[in-house]
């Protein structure tokens, strides 16, 4: 990698390749600042980096700005944040990667539509940091995790080539790599557009929650609820920071979209399931897990960590017997493919130690652009890299 390379010819560079793109540079943070506004682009900045060993990596809002030796290329991608493509029939629905999360789960609401997946938070997210993400947000056995909501993608890939996936049924064209890119967190490529599958939103929601005596009483229950009823959510909880003497410690909630004797059906189903397992209470979802202090995960004291069906007891024993006086809340989502992601709240980060369980994100924590600097300095000339911080802006574990 070249160590000669100045920041003003950097910049030269790109507005001579580039034309009228807007290109800023930050001498004080050894930056340059391309703002893309179409894939042409996008291919062209990192053709570029990648010829001269200069690191590039996507740029997001409330990255803490790294003081760098050596210079890189940020690539902002605001700029792509229109809706390019919709079907109704199929509910197939083309996002450019710069949307803001928020605005597209706007956009969805106003037509009745649902993703069926979404981050802990909106917060600024853009619609490329939430798929890249490590972190998997909310999700649930009937939609899967979210790289299975993502029909087709258009990328740049490291060379600066431009790449697309076909729309044709069954990936009938060849194989699909978008799952490399997406599940890569931009090592083989950086997405531009994306093509999600959408649902139709349900007249009604309805949420079962069980009290428990304790969190291992309904493991076995959770994962069978899963695969005999497919619900669109379901949650394994601990809360010892209840405002209110009537909400249970330990709980199992399960959320069923539908209407009329279908939902009636799973409803009942899901009741005989956890007849022996525990007493069912009757308390508002907005109570038990909505608001803030009665279920909030706080800022610079969570983490999350992916784990298998088969170490996921060992993993909630191991909180039990280090952490108990330490962990504060607890909840375990997912059950997807013999895997669940685990949500723990502590004081300190020190007790969210997990090895060997190996946490995907740590909310709130700082560093995150020295990361980006170091994984990019490995990786480049050969891969672009996107270090993107945790669904509340935390650090990324590799």
């Amino acid at each position: 990698m070249s160590q000669a390379i100045s920041g003003s010819r950097i910049k030269r560079e790109l507005v001579r390749i580039l034309g009228g793109h807007r290109v800023v540079q930050s001498e004080a943070h050894r930056y340059v600042m391309v703002y893309i506004d179409s894939p042409q682009s996008a291919s062209a900045a990192v053709a570029f980096a990648q010829t001269e060993g200069i690191p590039v990596f996507p740029h997001f809002v409330g990255l803490e700005e790294p003081h760098p030796e050596e210079w890189s290329i940020r690539l902002n991608l605001e700029r792509l944040n229109a809706v390019t493509e919709f079907s109704p029939n199929s509910r197939l629905a083309s996002f450019q990667s710069g949307i803001r999360v928020e605005s597209l789960f706007e956009w969805l609401y106003d037509r009745n539509l649902d993703l069926g997946i979404s981050p802990e938070t909106f917060s600024t997210m853009e619609l490329w940091e939430f798929m890249l993400n490590p972190s998997p947000g909310r999700f649930g056995p009937r939609f899967g995790q979210k790289w299975k909501q993502v029909f087709a993608i258009k990328a740049v890939l490291p060379n600066g080539r431009l790449f697309s996936t076909s729309l044709a049924p069954a990936r009938a064209t060849g194989p699909d790599f978008s799952s490399l890119i997406l599940l890569g967190q931009g090592r083989f490529g950086i997405p531009l557009e994306m093509t999600l599958r959408l649902q139709t939103n349900p007249r009604k929601k309805h949420y079962l929650a069980f009290a428990l005596d304790s969190l291992a009483d309904g493991l076995e229950p959770a994962w069978d609820v899963s695969r005999h009823t497919k619900p669109e959510y379901i949650e394994l909880s601990t809360n010892k920071d209840r405002t209110e003497p009537n909400l249970p410690e330990h709980f199992l909630l399960v959320e069923l979209w539908g209407e009329g004797n279908r939902l009636s059906v799973r409803r009942e189903r899901v009741k005989r399931a956890l007849r022996n397992v525990g007493r069912q209470v009757d308390v508002p979802y907005e109570t038990l897990l909505g608001l803030d202090q009665t279920y909030g995960f706080h800022a610079a004291t969570s983490c999350q960590m992916l784990t298998s069906r088969s170490r996921l007891p060992e993993a909630l024993k191991q909180l039990e017997q280090q952490a108990a006086d330490r962990v504060r809340k607890v909840r375990v989502r997912g059950f997807v493919d013999s895997h669940a992601c685990i949500t723990v709240d502590c004081p300190s980060m020190d007790d969210c130690d997990m090895s060997p369980f190996h946490p995907v994100g740590v909310y709130g924590s700082t560093g995150s652009g020295d990361i980006q600097m170091e994984i990019a300095r490995q990786l480049d000339p050969n891969g672009i890299f996107a270090g993107i911080e945790s669904t509340l802006g935390g650090n990324n574990a590799l």
